[in-house]
């Protein structure tokens, strides 16, 4: 019987799907690649489980997890960037965590598989909980406002744009909620590349980023599904 197999049939024996399972060493210093663990990607989770045994050490759902991303200096390494609330603040923190794989090959399949399953996740629980029927799951990006750490979802469906605080995004009444016919301008900042606001009829709302690429992202897709819903895009204003 191979590793994955094995891990597999763990996965069977606790009602999960498996999707991915190998071992990643967790790169906290230049001498962490020696010792490795077993990850396993399920349909709804990712863990870690000990070297050579059954046990989990921790479990994660995916709706902690921010995103995935590969290193841009080691092409053997990927950051999953996470919520976590064991630090014992008010509102979960931002963290992340370096891993790396056997090869870059390795590491494109672990990054990819990631990012399947985070979408598939999220299209599928914003459906069944947010976003009601006829509308279709479209884009969602974890983001702040300025002035509090406490995370958000910004999520986009086929009418309509919606903001709701985690970090339990159930039933909960959305901070904003407009038709992409009611958004008169996206704002985004020269000086401050991780900030921008859009403004609806129904009000407005500063938002922060991780980095200015997500920033990019969000209003190119804001803009991609008003043009989609109204055949027109949402005047975008840059502001020094």
């Amino acid at each position: 019987m191979d590793h994955q197999q094995h891990l597999a049939n763990l996965e069977q024996l606790r009602n999960r799907v498996f999707v991915k399972g190998g071992k990643l060493a967790k790169m906290s210093s230049p001498t962490d690649e020696k010792k490795k663990w077993d990850y396993v990607l399920t349909t709804r989770h990712w863990y870690k489980v000990a070297p050579g045994a059954s046990e989990i050490t921790w479990d994660e759902e995916f709706n902690t997890v921010h995103s995935v991303e590969p290193d841009a200096e080691n092409p053997k390494q990927f950051r999953v960037w996470w919520y976590s609330a064991k630090s014992g603040g008010e509102f979960p923190k931002l963290r992340n965590r370096l891993l790396q794989a056997d090869s870059e090959g390795e590491r494109d399949d672990w990054v990819i598989t990631f990012r399947a399953l985070l979408l598939n996740y999220w299209h599928e629980h914003l459906e069944a909980t947010l976003i009601p029927e006829p509308e279709v799951y479209q884009f969602h990006l974890f983001v702040k406002t300025p002035h509090t750490e406490c995370p958000h979802l910004l999520f986009l469906s086929t009418h309509r744009l919606r903001i709701v605080q985690l970090p339990t995004p159930t039933q909960t009444v959305p901070m904003l909620e407009t038709e992409f016919s009611q958004i008169a301008h996206v704002v985004r900042y020269a000086q401050n590349p991780t900030t921008f606001e859009v403004h609806a009829a129904s009000g407005a709302m500063s938002l922060v980023t991780k980095d200015s690429i997500e920033t990019l992202t969000v209003i190119a897709e804001i803009n991609r599904s008003t043009k989609l819903a109204t055949g027109g895009l949402a005047n975008q204003v840059v502001n020094p």
